[in-house]
């Protein structure tokens, strides 16, 4: 611009204009998952967006580009079990074995947090214990007498309290028969005497004994001292006879002459 001052002189002015940038922001919110977020009285949508026009203090436009993001989904999956046939409990809730159930929270950002409950049954314990017994013999097993054929089932508590079943069966081990073949007497003040047995059936090898200790594969005893015995045969199995044999003395012969007269 030219212009005329007081003296009559030119004064010029050179007017330069800048255009203000343009105010151009984005804003992003967050919202539950399926909700939606409030801006300027405005609700948006989650996961949506939309600009917004003001005026700045210059006097010009001021854009905002508001995006809602969904917080993600707070789901959690927990795992129970219980005895077969009964339940577990959850936030004050019974749920029976073999069934799940949805619980509803709130998280620390107010949105919905799901909680699925699984509850699994624990198998019912079943174990077999198959025992073999001598004829005759006896086993106590938590405090009950059991017999050769038995076959009885108990009922105990496992580790997480549910029930647990015990099967015992007992089989009969082969019998088998001894029998003394032969007694040799003693003569008085003689060792000489000997007992020979004999077995029938049961499980070899055999075993003989004088005091149930020591053991020898020969089934005969020698040089016995008259008296009483009480021997023990023992079979393949473990399995024990007993059997009281007596060596008989010979009754000393008393030889007697007359007296005679010679002549």
């Amino acid at each position: 611009f030219l212009l005329t001052i007081r003296f009559g002189c030119d004064s010029t002015v050179m007017v330069r204009v800048v255009g203000v940038p343009l105010y151009n922001n984005v804003l992003q919110l967050e919202a539950c998952q399926g909700s939606s977020a409030s801006f300027n009285g405005v609700q948006i949508p989650t996961d949506s967006s939309m600009q917004f026009t003001f005026q700045s203090v210059d006097g010009c436009d001021s854009v905002v580009n508001v995006e809602v993001l969904s917080l993600p989904l707070d789901s959690t999956t927990i795992d129970l079990i219980t005895c077969e046939g009964s339940t577990a409990f959850y936030n004050g809730t019974s749920i029976p074995a073999g069934t799940s159930r949805m619980f509803a929270f709130t998280n620390q950002h107010e949105c919905d947090s799901m909680v699925m409950v699984r509850v699994a049954g624990s198998p019912i314990d079943t174990n077999y214990v198959p025992l073999e017994l001598c004829p005759g013999d006896s086993i106590d097993y938590l405090g009950n007498i059991l017999y050769p054929g038995s076959l009885e089932t108990f009922r105990l508590t496992d580790a997480m309290g549910c029930d647990s079943f015990v099967v015992v069966s007992i089989d009969e081990l082969p019998d088998f028969d001894v029998t003394v073949e032969s007694i040799k007497q003693v003569c008085k003040n003689e060792m000489d005497g000997r007992i020979e047995l004999s077995t029938v059936g049961g499980v070899g090898p055999f075993r003989y004994s004088l005091d149930g200790n020591r053991y020898q594969v020969p089934a005969y005893f020698e040089k016995l001292p008259p008296g009483p015995y009480q021997l023990f045969v023992r079979d393949g199995n473990g399995c024990i006879q007993e059997l009281t044999v007596r060596v008989e003395e010979v009754p000393a012969i008393d030889l007697r002459t007359q007296d005679a007269i010679i002549s």
